[in-house]
């Protein structure tokens, strides 16, 4: 036990001294999934693996004719989708991007999402757990829809959590027509990104975790994956979230995720 503990610290020590930007996924590169626009700088990329849609980039994805429209670049395999993803930096989910999901079971959400527009997630009847990230201001901020339903016909949500500090969920602000989200249980979340442990704070042991996770030795749940995905390179967990989460740790970088 004491030498596989030293094992990870050592590969830890070693993972701090080279640039994040530099590690790959474990998984064979003729597996990846192509990249596919979502908007002017948002790009998407759906795992077949995991089920999990990802969307990384900076500013607003694209609004969609419609539900049903088949528009979506994701639209072949939204029957698939169980997990949604939206890093940092994105800033609004376009009209009727995720309608008709009828398999998408959770998502998180990222502190600079600032507007949720109408029928975004309309008739994804499985959804039941909705994360938000960021500070009480940040969720504050957050517009659900906008004009029409966001969540319609989604009445399997039962949670939605708050991952950061306290903040006042009664003021979020929910537009008519999504009684599915005026109706939940809002929670605050014990889980800040890098914290493997869920135990609210970010140390090196959820760095070991996380390295544990890429070279199977535990699995950690999707959504921890997703909590701990924060080398900003929307490739899911890697031996690069371990360094990043580390780098944290030891005060080298100021922030998560990067």
């Amino acid at each position: 036990m004491r030498k596989r503990i030293a094992l990870i610290l050592c590969l830890l020590l070693v993972l701090t001294l080279l640039p994040t930007g530099g590690f790959q996924s474990f998984a064979d590169p003729t597996d990846e999934q192509p990249i596919l626009s979502c908007g002017d700088r948002v790009t998407c990329v759906y795992n077949e693996e995991t089920r999990t849609l990802e969307v990384t980039g900076t500013g607003d994805m694209y609004a969609y004719s419609g539900a049903q429209s088949g528009t979506q670049p994701w639209w072949s395999y939204r029957s698939k989708i169980t997990f949604l993803k939206v890093h940092a930096s994105v800033s609004g989910i376009g009209a009727a991007a995720f309608s008709d999901c009828t398999e998408l079971k959770s998502v998180l959400f990222p502190a600079t999402l600032k507007k949720i527009a109408q029928n975004a997630f309309l008739n994804c009847t499985a959804l039941s757990d909705v994360y938000c990230l960021g500070t009480e201001q940040d969720f504050q901020a957050l517009v659900i829809d906008g004009g029409s339903e966001a969540f319609d016909n989604c009445g399997a949500i039962s949670d939605v959590q708050y991952i950061g500090t306290e903040g006042q969920s009664e003021e979020i602000v929910i537009a008519e027509g999504n009684e599915s989200l005026q109706v939940m249980d809002w929670q605050v979340s014990p889980y800040l990104y890098g914290d493997a442990d869920g135990n609210g704070s970010v140390a090196a042991a959820g760095a070991a975790a996380v390295l544990r996770h890429v070279v199977h030795l535990i699995e950690l749940s999707q959504e921890m994956q997703a909590i701990c995905d924060v080398s900003g390179n929307g490739n899911g967990l890697t031996a690069a979230d371990a360094a990043t989460i580390l780098r944290y740790v030891v005060k080298l970088i100021g922030y998560l995720p990067q």
